[in-house]
């Protein structure tokens, strides 16, 4: 998908609140592995 379309930007929503103000993004780990990867290039 990176590839073929022109991105701008991504909008990402993490989980639940574990506390007031602190999410977890622990369900976004491959999306920001895939993203450090392609950058790295």
């Amino acid at each position: 998908m990176i590839e073929t379309l022109p991105v701008y930007g991504l909008i990402l929503r993490g989980g639940e609140e574990e506390k007031t103000g602190l999410k977890s993004f622990e369900n976004l780990d491959a999306i920001f592995d895939i993203l450090h990867e392609y950058n790295a290039e």
